[in-house]
């Protein structure tokens, strides 16, 4: 039990451009923003769960309702940033990466907000034209402004499928900074086992720390989607004449057309966080 507040703005415009005998184009359009605030929660509790997606090595997310904060956080394990305040919420990724005395990246202890899932920016614009029998639609959208948690991703890594795991044979040298703040040059290997260097990798980057951190799921959900297209010919009264039917419309339509969007996970509306 709670109180949540939605506060924003939509705008809807429309019109017919143009209209002539034979042919008419009209165009509608709507934009909207929404911001939202948990203000209270049931007294004796700090936060609420509503759901959580899980995650190999500790990297399950989250969603949590916490009072002040907006409903759709999305609270997961980040990379611990250099200088980064401990009593902050939000993982700040504008800060270095901590990186260990092993050479690589230090993961955070606790959960904190890697993103939200619920998108700020919501709009769409369709268009209609006609000509004499024949009518063409199609609606354009989008979602701008929102974060999704990528578990197949996640599983992917796990077991060394994404095409980036390929690199399991090279070096590198994480970017970041050591706990005193000095720069980090430690060369590491990303495989299995036994490295050239002769140190033990044990699973190897991708399985122990890669895979085991959220925040490297947490990915913008924005997208632009050609939702519809719809093409129809009405037939004249002419070619019904000698049936029983007065009006008749033929038409073919395709939903979700192209889609142009930063994700590479599952479809981005086939669930919610």
């Amino acid at each position: 039990a709670g109180e949540i507040e939605n506060s924003g703005f939509e705008f809807i415009l429309g019109g017919t451009p143009v209209q002539t005998q034979n042919f008419s184009w009209s165009i509608n359009a709507n934009l909207s923003i929404n911001n939202n605030e948990i203000k209270a929660i049931r007294e004796g509790i700090d936060e609420i769960v509503v759901g959580s997606q899980f995650g190999y090595g500790g990297s399950t997310v989250t969603m949590k309702l916490i009072e002040g904060e907006a409903y759709g956080n999305i609270f997961g394990r980040g990379y611990e940033r250099f200088g980064s305040d401990p009593d902050n919420l939000f993982l700040d990724r504008s800060l270095p990466v901590v990186i260990g005395a092993n050479g690589f990246p230090v993961r955070n202890g606790a959960q904190l907000v890697l993103g939200n899932a619920v998108p700020k920016w919501i709009g769409g614009i369709r268009n209609d034209f006609s000509y004499k029998g024949f009518e063409l639609s199609f609606l354009v959208d989008f979602r701008a402004d929102v974060e999704q948690y990528d578990q197949f991703g996640n599983f992917l890594s796990a077991f060394g499928k994404n095409e980036f795991t390929e690199a399991r044979e090279d070096f590198r040298v994480f970017d970041g900074v050591l706990a005193d703040g000095s720069p980090n040059t430690q060369e590491v290997w990303l495989g299995q086992g036994v490295g050239p260097d002769g140190e033990n990798y044990g699973a190897g980057y991708w399985r122990n720390h890669y895979r085991t951190t959220s925040e490297n799921f947490v990915n913008d959900a924005s997208f632009i989607k050609l939702r519809n297209l719809t093409l129809a010919y009405n037939l004249s009264p002419t070619i019904l004449g000698n049936t029983p039917f007065r009006t008749a419309r033929v038409s073919v339509a395709a939903n979700n057309i192209i889609l142009y969007t930063p994700w590479d996970g599952f479809d981005l509306e086939s669930f919610s966080a």
